[in-house]
């Protein structure tokens, strides 16, 4: 038996006698789950796993069990073979750094939907995306996605109702979020996070000189803490796709107010493009590597994604507002929330501010 997910015209398919793998597919993929759909997929690009006992290419540091990609690019199938013991959470993250679409592509951003239209905050790692949008939710806004947001090249974004992943720093300096998970435990719990927060950011940029150690601190410290489903805090994921209205650009610093702000699409495009290929930057690496050192059919469509993510992203935003929020860093979550809704209202209206030029 196959369980598989359709989502959005790339399909995915796990045998049912791998549990960890489905159920984790399942958690994060149920609205797109087909199980009842043809073996053949019809044109669909896919993903399909595969067990192995061989010795395979691609594996984590400090780790014997391993991975390894195949194309057919006559039936547009990727098979990602892995031993047994490879975690369920690895190969979900190869599984999203293969979707593929020809006239989508995925943006590394938060969105939601106000009022029937489609709003996208995009930003580098750790500026708040995640919540941003976690504070819309609790206004009553509706979730669009978290992390990552499918958008299309007619200027629409798809739902990608992943879990909330939920990290030391939302707790550290969002009570709310520390009570809604942990109840009693809230005031401990946000302090702890706090000591955590500071910590880490100590041994990374003074304590620890050795680039090893780095990476070990940083890899335990900066896992998420909890995963949170979306409909906890607000109303069921929009499953339809939704015509962009805004797409934001957030960035902390230095800043003598917060202000919202027309930014440059170029600008914007390059910057998503670079963000995406960062976050996948391992990724890459592994591919590559088993690119060069085996005689395996590779999906070679992965050597064109910079280009195919900024054409993409161009179409996406074409006669769209994009806006560049620049937050001084202390800003509460909740005034960034507040700022970002009065600016859509005051665009519905007509009476945008000076403080938020157009």
């Amino acid at each position: 038996m196959t369980i598989g997910f359709d989502i959005y015209g790339c399909y995915v398919r796990t045998p049912a006698n791998n549990p960890k793998l489905a159920s984790l597919l399942d958690r994060n993929f149920s609205l797109f789950r087909t199980d009842d759909g043809p073996d053949k997929t019809d044109g669909h690009f896919t993903i399909e796993f595969q067990r192995s006992k061989e010795k395979l290419p691609i594996h984590r540091k400090g780790e014997e069990a391993g991975v390894s990609i195949h194309y057919e690019p006559g039936n547009r199938t990727v098979t990602i073979n892995h031993n047994d013991a490879v975690p369920a959470a690895f190969l979900m993250h190869w599984t999203e750094f293969l979707m593929h679409w020809e006239d989508k592509t995925k943006m590394h951003a938060s969105a939601v939907v106000i009022n029937d239209d489609g709003y996208i905050f995009a930003a580098p790692p750790n500026t708040g995306k995640t919540t941003t949008v976690m504070e819309l939710l609790k206004q009553g806004h509706q979730f669009l996605s978290d992390d990552w947001v499918v958008v299309g090249s007619k200027g629409e974004a798809y739902c990608y109702p992943k879990n909330i992943r939920i990290f030391d720093y939302n707790l550290a300096y969002d009570p709310e979020w520390s009570v809604l998970l942990f109840e009693n435990m809230a005031k401990p719990v946000q302090k702890w996070m706090k000591i955590r927060v500071l910590l880490k950011s100590a041994l990374l940029t003074r304590f620890l000189p050795h680039r090893f150690l780095k990476y070990g601190v940083d890899a335990a410290l900066s896992r998420p803490i909890r995963e949170v489903d979306p409909r906890m805090i607000g109303t069921d994921p929009n499953s339809k796709p939704v015509d962009i209205a805004i797409a934001f650009w957030l960035e902390r610093g230095e800043y003598a107010s917060l202000s919202i702000n027309r930014m440059d699409p170029e600008d914007f495009i390059d910057r998503v493009t670079y963000t995406y290929l960062y976050e996948w930057g391992e990724y890459y690496k592994w591919y590559f590597r088993q690119g060069m050192i085996s005689e395996v059919s590779l999906p070679t469509f992965l050597n064109d994604d910079a280009q195919h993510v900024r054409d993409i992203v161009s179409k996406t935003l074409k006669n769209k507002r994009v806006m560049r929020v620049s937050i001084p860093t202390p800003t509460p979550p909740g005034e960034l929330a507040n700022e970002i809704v009065s600016y859509i209202q005051a665009t519905k209206t007509g009476q945008s501010t000076t403080a938020r030029a157009d």
